[in-house]
């Protein structure tokens, strides 16, 4: 079944507020201040990216911006697009077991596409990663499905 953007947006919404994340680092595209929105819109191709939905951004100002189909980010003012469907995997735990307060300590959602190519998500803290996991979880789940 073919799922809108908007049933998307929606469900992946639905997500974010299962989480209480870190509200001046993690923001609702609805709740970006214009400047910052102008910004994102040179990077946003709608037609492509689908409806951005949810805004991270890190203490060094990298950020990430998760779209209905595609992730936006910038590391070092360098901007990259991945599509959802791209994606093979999702970590952001490494393989040896990590003490609670190194959790929150992280920064970083790592991906890897299907070429084999990793990239670093940036967020500020770590349950704003844990709710990006999360969150491109379902956007990959929803438009596969």
């Amino acid at each position: 079944m073919f799922k809108t953007d908007e049933f998307i947006a929606k469900r992946l919404r639905w997500k974010a507020g299962k989480y209480d994340f870190t509200k001046e680092y993690t923001i609702y595209i609805e709740d970006i201040s214009a400047n910052v929105g102008e910004y994102l819109n040179q990077y946003i191709k709608f037609e492509v990216s689908g409806i951005p939905v949810i805004f991270f951004m890190s203490p060094s100002k990298d950020w990430t911006l998760i779209c209905t189909r595609q992730i936006i980010f910038s590391i070092n003012n360098n901007v990259l697009i991945l599509d959802i469907n791209a994606i093979k995997q999702i970590t952001f735990i490494p393989s040896t077991p990590m003490s609670e307060n190194h959790k929150n300590d992280m920064d970083t959602l790592f991906i890897t596409d299907h070429n084999g190519i990793k990239y670093s998500l940036p967020a500020y803290r770590g349950i704003d990663v844990i709710a990006m996991h999360n969150i491109i979880l379902m956007d990959r789940k929803l438009n596969r499905s």
